[in-house]
């Protein structure tokens, strides 16, 4: 057995045994908010109650897909698996509710309280937030960059696809300025191993690269980062476009030249390795 399936195997094994010891049948709910909407379920923060303790964790919940959920959520929970075994920047832990087996509880790692946690749907609590005040500052791009390197050379290596930017969420803690990425909706990341693509990392670097750019689009990052560029006034009619791709579009080809994302494009290139 190689070992990336050892380690599957091995945590498989884990997930069952939480499953089976009744603890997520403890959990109650006290404060939910939506982080965003996949294409199978809808992702929120969320303060629970896990006897006696409160924790900040997310929840995945299925329900909108009808009977059909449950066997989402099984999916789901294989496919962090893979990610956690291909060691992908992913949740530090995902558990079926036993009491309701469309509901998935995740930790969100290190995130606290008074951290945004955000993707690219548009209508999340700590989205909205950012629309009214953006990042502006980011004390760790080079740290950020080398997240997002990571996150492209574990997965192409282990031969697995990220085939939509709505796969990537974003941490950013106001006090530190500091900002992470990690894989974090896996509705359309498949189970079956991508053999066919020569570069699988130049392939799923786009979709990365697109997800910034689509939180650019949407007004919650100011690429230019330090306040020395108003990228508004630049920008003049683009955020009144109605189609936020239409948006990231235009900013991915007309507007990103001297911007972190501009720099995020340039230091995967060079990194990029070859046939992977």
């Amino acid at each position: 057995m190689q070992e990336s399936e050892r380690l599957l195997h091995e945590r498989a094994i884990l997930a069952k045994d939480f499953e089976d010891s009744g603890r997520p049948s403890e959990i109650k709910v006290l404060e939910k908010n939506l982080i965003g909407l996949g294409d199978y379920g809808d992702i929120y923060e969320a303060l629970i109650d896990l006897a006696g303790r409160e924790l900040w964790l997310a929840i995945k919940d299925f329900s909108r897909k009808g009977e059909a959920g449950s066997k989402y959520a099984r999916e789901s929970l294989e496919k962090f698996l893979m990610l956690k075994a291909a060691m992908v920047p992913t949740f530090s832990t995902y558990r079926i509710n036993k009491k309701n087996p469309y509901e998935i509880f995740m930790s969100l790692g290190g995130l606290k309280k008074g951290e945004l946690f955000f993707g690219t749907a548009n209508n999340s609590v700590d989205s909205v937030k950012l629309k009214n005040n953006p990042i502006i500052e980011i004390s760790n791009i080079d740290d950020f960059y080398e997240n997002c390197f990571e996150i492209l050379k574990r997965s192409s290596e282990s031969r697995i696809s990220i085939p939509n930017p709505d796969s990537y969420f974003y941490g950013y803690n106001e006090d530190k300025k500091t900002l992470y990425v990690i894989v974090g909706d896996f509705d359309n990341i498949p189970l079956e191993k991508n053999l066919t693509d020569s570069n699988l990392f130049d392939w799923n670097r786009v979709k990365l690269v697109y997800s910034l750019c689509l939180i650019t689009a949407d007004g919650l990052l100011n690429p230019y980062l330090n306040g020395d560029r108003n990228y508004r006034e630049k920008w003049k009619g683009y955020l009144d476009i109605k189609s936020l791709s239409e948006r990231a579009n235009l900013f991915s080809h007309e507007y990103a030249e001297g911007s972190m994302i501009d720099d995020l494009k340039k230091y995967l290139k060079n990194r990029s390795p070859k046939n992977t």
